[in-house]
């Protein structure tokens, strides 16, 4: 995925992260003697902040909503016009550190107790050989079971993905873990990217290494040929070996900044002293119902919003113009055109008609999944789709509000005109 992403981006994502790595010696714990020592910190990397600087720079959907496996979903055109579909796992670590938390089973430590207690009464007194030999089954049992579990959230994931819509057998999706490395604490300051497969564990090629030692018969790892894995009983955690010195993309060099405090004083200036003279008033609204629900077709629900900010006569120009532009023979391309033109003009007052134009949305955005025209599926999910960085957010008694507070969003803006 990173050597197919636009060098520009690449280039603003390098800067967004360097920029929050320079103020590394603001945030690292220091002894009385660094000073004196000279000591070269690890870069810091804030993990969500590392997150949502990728969304942005890549225009990336944010996936981590819930228990999902995935962290960003990204659609990359290529330069022959076809796209490929990433599903993006992202992490920060150390380049030193070792295997790194993939998943956690809390929920389920219970139903592999007996195995757990299997394993610590076969350990007794014995070697590691010994106990890697007696419990080699039941090794494969529980990773089994730790497999198909992990599996099972990843699929799960993908049914749920909301960045695009899947068509699976037609759609070429790549899942990848994006990571960035900082160097060690004595090591010249260096951020590295890397990049490594993130794949279901294959099931039928498991085999088991061991335990980690006799004193810990119940953490073991195994392998299922593509992957490492270690497996903690303490916390139920599933570990990967990211073989982080063999994934290595790209390194950055990073400069500390000479007075890091300075700038975050110049920050504070910026964002509190200058704007706090301009608040005069604020106010608030609690946008659930009384079900403590965000209404579904509410302007903070926009993914599901069915309204067009587009004129009726914009909305047939648009319509018509596709028409002309795509192939008005291809049978696929005129009936999605005719849905779309009915969901553009199709009012929806109530829950009932907001529901029938939903689902003839759905019905569009399934008949696209055949479609190969990147052009003709984006015109299209434009018109039905309000822009995903758009929010309508409505004033409660908003005529009583102006008038009370006619200067709140600027002078007199809050004035009703009276008509004669």
């Amino acid at each position: 995925m990173w050597k197919e992403l636009p060098i520009n981006k690449k280039l603003e994502y390098k800067k967004m992260i360097l920029a929050f790595a320079s103020l590394t010696e603001m945030f690292a714990q220091k002894a009385e003697t660094d000073d004196k020592q000279n000591i070269v910190y690890s870069p810091i990397i804030n993990s969500k902040y590392q997150e949502t600087v990728f969304q942005k720079v890549f225009t990336a959907n944010a996936e981590d909503i819930g228990n999902t496996s995935f962290d960003a979903s990204l659609c990359q055109i290529n330069e022959n016009g076809t796209g490929t579909k990433y599903l993006i796992g992202i992490k920060t670590f150390g380049v030193a550190s070792g295997n790194q938390k993939v998943a956690q089973f809390k929920a389920n430590h219970d139903e592999w107790s007996e195995i757990l207690n299997d394993i610590k009464n076969n350990a007794l007194n014995k070697s590691k050989d010994e106990i890697n030999f007696i419990n080699k089954e039941l090794y494969k049992e529980l990773a089994f079971k730790i497999a198909t579990l992990r599996n099972m959230r990843i699929e799960s994931s993908i049914a749920n993905i909301q960045g695009f819509s899947i068509s699976v057998g037609k759609d070429d999706i790549k899942t990848v873990y994006h990571v960035l490395m900082p160097s060690k604490k004595g090591d010249l300051p260096k951020i590295y990217v890397g990049e490594i497969s993130y794949d279901k564990i294959d099931i039928n090629k498991l085999e088991i290494i061991g335990c980690s030692s006799n004193k810990n018969p119940t953490n073991f790892d195994f392998t299922d040929g593509n992957h490492k894995y270690h497996f903690t009983s303490a916390d139920s955690q599933l570990l990967m070996d990211f073989k982080n010195k063999e994934i290595i993309q790209d390194e950055w060099n990073v400069k500390y900044a000479e007075d890091a405090y300075s700038i975050f004083s110049e920050l504070a200036e910026k964002v509190y002293t200058k704007s706090q003279a301009k608040i005069v008033e604020s106010y608030s609204w609690l946008i659930t119902n009384n079900n403590d629900e965000v209404e579904r077709y509410s302007g903070f629900n926009n993914f599901y919003g069915l309204g067009s900010k587009l004129s009726k006569d914009a909305r047939n120009e648009r319509i018509e113009r596709l028409y002309k532009d795509f192939d008005s023979d291809n049978i696929k391309s005129v009936s999605i055109l005719n849905k779309t033109k009915d969901f553009l003009f199709l009012e929806a007052h109530n829950l009932e008609e907001r529901i029938k134009k939903e689902n003839l949305r759905n019905e569009i955005l399934e008949k696209l999944k055949y479609i190969h025209d990147i052009k003709f599926k984006d015109e299209i999910l434009k018109l039905i789709f309000r822009p995903i960085n758009e929010m309508y957010i409505p004033i409660p008694n908003s005529r009583l509000f102006h008038t009370e507070h006619p200067d709140f969003f600027g002078k007199d803006y809050g004035l009703f005109q009276e008509s004669n």
